[in-house]
């Protein structure tokens, strides 16, 4: 009987488990949301270093490569960032004549804070994805822990009470 006990408390504990990685997958899903909602602001800012590298005459892609595609897929490398000099000496720069150096060197830190600032905004929203799915696979897998302790729960009771029907049978049979 000891072991039905034990199983039985070990079917609550788990089920408790469940519990709590579900309601963290709801919390994840939220912040997941709005990380999201945030990564796509950052995107739009981050289109206005693009054009002016474009005008400028630099070919680069200042998306970040650390991309976030869906909660199970992100691909991570590296992005090319420019100095003053990279950027005075582009073909198309002369357009800008009436830039000066503080300038540029302005334009630089802002694209670099808005470089960073996209990144940090995709690796928050890759974070919350991969917190969400580990809690949902969490939850599948208590479920299934759940679902074995019942049939080993059952199959243990049933012995039991098999056994105890052994013991009357035995014992009325030795009563004749």
């Amino acid at each position: 009987m000891s072991s039905l006990k034990v199983i039985k408390n070990r079917i609550k504990s788990v089920e408790n488990t469940k519990k709590i990685s579900r309601t963290m997958r709801l919390v994840s899903a939220a912040k997941y949301v709005k990380a999201e909602r945030d990564l796509s602001c950052a995107r739009t800012l981050g289109t206005s270093p693009q054009y002016f590298f474009e005008a400028a005459g630099l070919k680069v892609d200042l998306q970040p490569k650390s991309r976030f595609i869906n909660p199970n897929v992100s691909i991570v490398s590296t992005i090319d960032l420019f100095d003053r000099l990279s950027i005075i000496s582009a073909p198309k720069f002369v357009l800008y004549d009436g830039l000066d150096d503080n300038t540029v060197d302005c334009w630089v830190e802002f694209t670099f804070a808005t470089i960073i600032y996209l990144v940090l905004k995709e690796s928050s929203v890759a974070e919350h994805a991969a917190r969400m799915t580990a809690m949902d696979n969490a939850t599948k897998n208590a479920s299934e822990m759940i679902k074995k302790l019942q049939l080993k729960f059952n199959r243990t009771r049933q012995a039991a009470i098999t056994a105890e029907l052994n013991e009357i049978i035995s014992g009325a049979s030795a009563i004749r």
